[in-house]
């Protein structure tokens, strides 16, 4: 395998140098008419489990390169020696040039596919697209096989959900009966019971019902939905989901295509392929007229869960703040009034006291307390003056 690996290190751009384990993949056998008989193997290399590291190579490289050029330059004129001229010649100077390795035809694995094979062609080409109709089939073993896996997830939660379904109606039912019983014996009691024992209880129950409202009332914490796709359960459904030329467009599968695909997965019977189908919504359709039911695997990879919501400022908190800011505002103009009264009025002082504080103060001055805040901070200054 050494020299594949060279290869496809020199052409591919891939080391896989580091790859030990390599799988015999497809073998064909020839006859030829001459009675000569050939072999050709097919390996591909175990880089799922066996080869983690796989670094492309650069398919262009620097080097170093002796080029000629053409350049002009200007000599003296030999028969007047005031005016120049433009001569040309040849300069050999070293350049760094791209060197670009051998780059192969890239072809998808769909194209592979669609080759014409009934033309006539080289053997090595009819032995490519073999190759590649049986790694398609591969694939599709593969997928096909994780497709099953999630319908048989999907089956088993709609069967738990049913179950589960029926116990809580069964229990439900228990419960309605043991209080309908619990309301028979109570009514028997009550015929009984005295006048004073029926008001005692009567109490109780008016108090039970009260911490039972109470409790009810509690804020319950507000709740949001959170989306999560699961990436991993859509690489299947989107293998099945290409185009010709290998491009995901639909984003769903009908139900034909997955019914089809489990009768090439192993002997399931007509009840098993509708049971696995019927568990994502996928029922066989009754009548002609009813459109063939698909599947849009985005919504069934999707899960969604409710999580708590940022919280937000209680009205109260809201309230308790903005009072607190009116205090440290009364504060600050209480501040800036002793200032004034002990003879250190300024403009700064007056400015950080409210409005109503300017004006207690003017009346108290024999000032007119009109105008705004600006008049009323002037006045003063202009009265202490």
């Amino acid at each position: 395998m050494f020299v594949f690996s060279r290869h496809a290190k020199e052409m591919l751009g891939l080391d896989l140098s580091g790859c030990t384990n390599w799988l015999k993949f497809v073998e064909f056998n020839y006859s030829r008419e001459n009675g000569e008989a050939a072999r050709t193997t097919v390996f591909i290399p175990n880089v799922w489990s066996k080869f983690t590291e796989m670094e492309p190579k650069s398919q262009v490289s620097q080097e170093s390169k002796e080029v000629e050029e053409e350049i002009e330059e200007e000599v003296e004129d030999p028969e007047d020696s005031s005016k120049k001229t433009t001569i040309k010649k040849k300069v050999t100077t070293t350049k760094n040039v791209d060197k670009v390795e051998i780059k192969p035809h890239e072809m998808t694995l769909t194209a592979l596919l669609d080759y014409d094979c009934t033309r006539a062609g080289p053997e090595e080409v009819s032995e490519l697209i073999l190759t590649a109709d049986c790694f398609d089939e591969m694939l599709q073993r593969d997928f096909g096989m994780d497709l099953l896996e999630i319908l048989r997830k999907k089956k088993q939660e709609v069967d738990q959900a049913e179950a589960d379904k029926k116990r809580k109606r069964e229990e439900e039912e228990a419960a309605e009966a043991a209080k309908k019983q619990k309301l028979e014996e109570e009514e028997a009691l009550k015929k009984q019971k005295t006048e004073a024992e029926e008001k005692e209880e009567a109490a109780k129950k008016e108090e039970k019902k009260e911490e039972e409202k109470k409790e009810e009332e509690k804020e319950k914490p507000k709740m949001i939905l959170q989306h999560h796709i699961n990436q991993e359960m859509l690489v299947p459904f989107q293998y099945f989901d290409r185009t010709p030329q290998g491009a995901i467009v639909q984003g769903h599968l009908k139900r034909e295509s997955l019914e089809a695909m489990l009768y090439q997965l192993g002997d399931f019977s007509k009840r098993e392929v509708d049971d696995l189908l019927s568990a994502v919504g996928l029922a066989r359709p009754i009548g002609f007229r009813q459109p063939p039911p698909v599947l849009y695997y985005i919504k069934m990879a999707t899960t969604t869960t409710e999580v708590p919501a940022p919280e937000e400022k209680k009205e109260e908190e809201k309230k308790e703040e903005g009072e607190k800011m009116e205090e440290d505002g009364e504060e600050a103009g209480e501040e800036a009034g002793e200032a004034a009264d002990d003879g250190k009025t300024t403009e700064e002082s007056l400015n950080k006291m409210l409005l109503k504080d300017l004006r207690a103060m003017c009346v108290s001055r024999g000032l007119s307390d009109k105008g705004k805040k600006a008049e009323l901070v002037e006045r003063i200054l202009k009265g202490e003056d």
